[in-house]
C-alpha cells in the first residue's frame, strides 16, 4: 500500500511518498515569514503558521488519490496543529492521517526507516 509521511516543523515540511518502487520526496516551505504582534491582538505567527499549512495542504491535494494512510510526524507541536488544521479547513485529506508521531530533526532515511515501522504495526492491526 503506497503511504505518505510528512515531517514537519511550522516552517518546512518533507513530503515522502513511500511505494514498493521507492521513495518519492518533495519539500515544501513556509512563503510567509513571521510578523511582530498585531494591534488587534492576534499574533503574526499563528497566521503565517495558518498560512504555511494552507500551502502544504494544498500541495497534498492529489496525493489522497494515490495513498490512503498518511503519517505526520516532527518536533514539537506542529504536527497536531497541522492536523487539526486539515480537520477543520480539509476534511477530505484530513481522513488521510492515521497517525501523529514526534521526531526530532531526523535524515530522509531516518524518516523513511521510522514510517515504514509505524505503517507496519498499523498494516499488522488490520487497517487497511
Amino acid at each position: 500500500m503506497p503511504a505518505l509521511v510528512i515531517w514537519m516543523d511550522s516552517h518546512h515540511a518533507k513530503v515522502m511518498k513511500i511505494t514498493e518502487k521507492g521513495v518519492q520526496t518533495h519539500p515544501v516551505k513556509s512563503h510567509g515569514h513571521k510578523h511582530p504582534d498585531q494591534p488587534d491582538g492576534k499574533h503574526g505567527t499563528h497566521q503565517a503558521e495558518g498560512k504555511f499549512f494552507h500551502e502544504l495542504a494544498e500541495s497534498l491535494k492529489g496525493e489522497d488519490q494515490a495513498t490512503q494512510a498518511w503519517l505526520i510526524t516532527g518536533p514539537g507541536l506542529a504536527g497536531e496543529h497541522f492536523k487539526a488544521h486539515l480537520q477543520e479547513h480539509h476534511q477530505a485529506l484530513a481522513k488521510h492521517v492515521v497517525g501523529v508521531t514526534k521526531s526530532d530533526h531526523p535524515t530522509d532515511n531516518e524518516i523513511i526507516q521510522a514510517a515504514q515501522k509505524f505503517f507496519a504495526k498499523f498494516e499488522q492491526f488490520g487497517n487497511p
